[in-house]
């Protein structure tokens, strides 16, 4: 279970420090046809709605520019991780984890550089917690998709109904934030990941937790609290 589980941690770090492919690609939509006075009043809305989400965002850039840049990088302090960008807090002891340091890291063959925040464990290796951040340019929704094909792609010869997976959003600190979850059976052992994701700040976050237990895995991201 050990082995299996670090091949699932491996494969999460590396694609921590991958830049997806086309992150500046834009998504393109078709128009069918509609009358004029739906299209005006399609325009109307979508212009009110463009104007609200435009204030929304300059709300949030200017708080995000007061963020010094020393700390969108996190803390680690008696089993404890922070991050103030993110607001965040992981108590390793409270989840009975431990966090991983420097040293045990490479041990293990995973190389952090910058790119994986945190990384906890349990005893037996059957939850593990991580947090990373994406390099900068990388677009959201590609990431997403080229991750989800990739991951389809590296494991068809456990069998088709070895792996689901799929994006989604879900709840991280009671907001919905985009997430991708994956069910893995490999050996007779089903691993249920989680990967939700933040943008803060132009830099965008990755926490993810893996379990076996699949009642673990829907309150998995629930370890990860504010912080303030």
């Amino acid at each position: 279970m050990r082995r299996s589980f670090k091949l699932a941690v491996l494969a999460i770090a590396s694609v921590l420090a991958v830049t997806a492919c086309g992150g500046n690609k834009k998504a393109e939509a078709t128009v069918g046809s509609e009358s004029v006075s739906e299209a005006q009043s399609k325009e109307t809305s979508a212009e009110a709605a463009t104007e609200e989400k435009k204030e929304e965002s300059s709300a949030e850039a200017s708080s995000e520019a007061d963020i010094p840049a020393e700390d969108f990088a996190g803390v680690t302090a008696d089993n404890v991780y922070t991050n103030k960008a993110l607001n965040l807090k992981f108590d390793a002891t409270a989840n009975d984890m431990r966090i991983a340091d420097q040293a045990e890291l490479e041990a293990m063959g995973i190389q952090s550089e910058g790119k994986l925040e945190l990384y906890a464990y349990n005893n037996n290796y059957t939850k593990i917690a991580m947090i990373g951040i994406l390099d900068e340019g990388t677009d959201l929704k590609t990431y997403m998709d080229e991750y989800i094909e990739t991951t389809k792609k590296n494991n068809e010869s456990l069998g088709k109904d070895a792996l689901k997976i799929e994006s989604t959003t879900t709840k991280l600190m009671d907001k919905d934030v985009p997430a991708i979850v994956a069910d893995l059976t490999m050996g007779g052992v089903t691993q249920y990941t989680t990967q939700a994701f933040v943008e803060v700040g132009g830099r965008i976050y990755t926490i993810a937790t893996i379990t076996t237990n699949a009642e673990e895995s829907s309150k998995g991201l629930d370890m990860f609290t504010k912080a303030e």
